[in-house]
């Protein structure tokens, strides 16, 4: 008697469990500017220790959401991206420099092939 209501249990229990929907995730396509900022995220710290290395102190900062991805384009040794940034410190304060930072892109890491200034 206790084998039938246990083989009867486990029935129910797996006919309410089969009734579930699956919920499937519907493909998207990431935006252009979702792309760009994960880029920006990425390059972050080679883009300020760029930075750091030319006025020689952390006190310069920039914004991912202000930066520019000038280009990319693909070499035989990985990918070539331009990058031009605002450089300025404090919140407030106006912009020291408009920083446009080339970088060699790799399955070994994120190296800077150029630095450029130019005063604003």
């Amino acid at each position: 008697m206790k084998q039938k209501r246990l083989i009867l249990g486990t029935i129910v229990c797996l006919c309410f469990l089969s009734l579930g929907t699956p919920s499937f995730a519907s493909p998207r396509n990431p935006s252009i500017e979702a792309l760009k900022e994960t880029l920006l995220v990425t390059f972050y710290p080679s883009i300020s220790n760029a930075i750091a290395g030319y006025y020689g102190d952390l006190f310069h900062q920039f914004r991912t959401d202000d930066a520019k991805i000038l280009s990319i384009r693909e070499t035989n040794q990985g990918r070539i991206v331009v990058v031009q940034v605002r450089t300025f410190v404090g919140s407030h304060n106006p912009p020291y420099g408009l920083e446009t930072i080339t970088l060699r892109v790799n399955s070994f890491g994120i190296y800077v092939e150029k630095f450029q200034h130019k005063n604003v």
